[in-house]
């Protein structure tokens, strides 16, 4: 393997969907290192917008209806970190997750 296609395998391994539907991320906690950078494409399946928002790293980014975003995650810690969907009335039906960073 030459040494670009196992950089690239590295970054694969850090690489996550997320998948916005109804009032809901599909999947609500992720994991990583503190020492990665964890990319996120965040899906929304939906007719209307969501937005995903890590309050403690100022991440605010709108996903569009039908539409993918692409993020990266660099948290500066360890420790647990709260994302949301910022739409009134969405967190509180239970649109928020965490990433457990180690």
């Amino acid at each position: 393997m030459t040494p670009e296609e196992q950089a690239r395998q590295e970054i694969d391994r850090r690489l996550e969907q997320m998948v916005a539907e109804g009032t809901k991320f599909l999947t609500t906690s992720y994991s990583m290192s503190s020492s990665d950078v964890l990319g996120l494409f965040v899906e929304n399946r939906d007719s209307s917008a969501h937005s995903f928002d890590i309050d403690a790293l100022d991440i605010h980014v709108q996903v569009p209806a039908g539409a993918t975003i692409a993020l990266a995650v660099k948290p500066a810690k360890a420790g647990p970190i709260e994302f949301t969907c910022a739409i009134p009335g969405h967190r509180e039906a239970g649109m928020v997750g965490t990433i457990d960073v180690r």
